[in-house]
């Protein structure tokens, strides 16, 4: 099992240039993103050497998202309940260091409220309204219970 917990601030630069959902006029464009997951993991492969070990993961979870996208005073929101799959390499330094990279993270909404399409300001937003595909690096410590 992994709980993962992601709160991150999007800023102007990266909603301007790495997304492609996102066309027109983008100046003072921002957002936030929530994500919270509960996944159940399945190791397809290990290798181990030494204070290595390295393994091939995928897994499925159910959680929780919230997009929010700001320009000015006009604001985009979507969030709702996610199921979804994820791929990823685990790196485990010392049985207790987690560096997990790369990791593939697609979720699909069960639930959903709000939408990210739409016109912020200039900003022509068209997210896909199924679900996200994100690409993280995960970093976090092993505990065994």
């Amino acid at each position: 099992m992994k709980l993962v917990f992601i709160n991150v601030e999007l800023s102007n630069e990266h909603l301007s240039s790495e997304t492609p959902f996102i066309n027109g006029n983008t100046e003072n464009l921002t957002g936030n993103l929530t994500v919270f997951r509960l996944y159940s993991l399945y190791s397809t492969g290990q290798r181990h050497s030494g204070f290595l070990n390295l393994s091939a993961t995928t897994g499925m979870g159910i959680g929780y998202e919230k997009t929010v996208l700001k320009k000015n005073n006009d604001l985009l929101m979507r969030r709702g309940v996610t199921g979804g799959i994820t791929l990823l390499i685990n790196w485990l330094l010392w049985d207790k260091l987690i560096i997990e990279f790369p990791v593939c993270d697609i979720s699909f909404f069960l639930w959903k409220t709000g939408s990210l399409n739409g016109s912020l300001d200039g900003a022509v937003i068209s997210f896909p309204s199924f679900g996200s595909v994100y690409f993280w690096i995960n970093m976090g410590i092993r505990f065994a219970f």
